[in-house]
């Protein structure tokens, strides 16, 4: 009797133990419906051109050309600007820097030439912070007019 009673209580765990893994199965099964379904609504297609024959699709071709023309201009027009700025740059850093040396062949005492070159030192430092945070400026100028063309087609594809 004690036998079979142990029997039941081991037939009846294992029933427990069975439902609760055909319920967590289950749970496993609607959580995973759940996120193919989510994952299809990601991979729906948000921005699809129509093409009504050989001219939509030649349009097409063009328009994405003109836009591609028209970033090239804006960062050729603004590369060239950045490079006219950089040889100005050099120019001017080479006259202050002949200008110094100038200055320091002139000194007539250590101290003078150490003042001179300290303050030679500064002013290099400070025109090499400014210079570089104009260029940095003008670098981004370039990226934003280079993406500018695209911007009305980054809008459609977004929505």
């Amino acid at each position: 009797m004690r036998r079979r009673r142990n029997l039941k209580l081991i037939i009846l765990r294992r029933k427990k133990k069975l439902t609760k893994f055909v319920q967590c199965i289950y749970s496993f099964q609607i959580i995973q419906k759940r996120r193919l379904a989510a994952l299809k609504s990601l991979l729906k297609p948000r921005w699809v051109p129509t093409m009504n024959g050989f001219e939509d699709f030649q349009k097409l071709g063009k328009d994405n050309m003109d836009m591609a023309m028209q970033s090239f201009g804006a960062a050729n027009k603004g590369f060239q600007a950045i490079a006219a700025e950089f040889a100005d740059f050099n120019k001017k850093s080479l006259e202050e820097s002949t200008a110094a040396f100038e200055k320091l062949v002139g000194a007539k005492s250590i101290d003078k030439a150490i003042e001179v070159q300290s303050e030679f030192v500064r002013s290099s430092y400070e025109t090499l912070v400014g210079e570089m945070t104009k260029l940095g400026e003008m670098y981004a100028d370039v990226a934003k007019d280079a993406y500018k063309p695209y911007e009305g087609v980054m809008a459609k594809v977004s929505k």
